[in-house]
């Protein structure tokens, strides 16, 4: 959800540290890569309510926001729990990347301009 929420790249969602979170603030700050746009943005409610559900069950194996039980997750790590998910829900062959495409086709077709679309995938404004 929280790679869905914000476009992240795999990457990226592998660098978010448990102290990335505020939920006092309810703010949440990315380290993007590829030159992007990081910095902190608002906790949008539902992943809010997703990570504190998952936090009880989070392994204390890692400073990483998604970790198991040796550490931090990992890129391939994250890729195959992504295809197990897709097939236990029906989905078929379907790679994690395409969430960062649906938020953008959703945000699109919500009515935002590309411009927004753009800064909330973390892309720099080249105008």
């Amino acid at each position: 959800m929280t790679i869905y929420h914000y476009g992240l790249r795999v990457s990226e969602a592998t660098r978010l540290k448990l102290t990335d979170v505020d939920f006092q603030r309810q703010t949440i700050t990315f380290h993007r890569l590829k030159g992007g746009n990081g910095g902190i943005k608002p906790l949008l409610a539902n992943t809010q309510d997703a990570l504190v559900a998952y936090l009880p069950f989070r392994q204390p194996t890692g400073d990483g926001l998604f970790t198991g039980r040796q550490g931090n997750l990992g890129r391939h790590q994250i890729y195959g729990l992504f295809k197990q998910y897709a097939q236990r829900a029906g989905l078929g062959e379907y790679s994690v990347h395409c969430l960062r495409h649906s938020i953008a086709t959703h945000l699109l077709e919500a009515g935002l301009e590309i411009d927004l679309v753009k800064d909330h995938l973390g892309h720099r404004n080249w105008r």
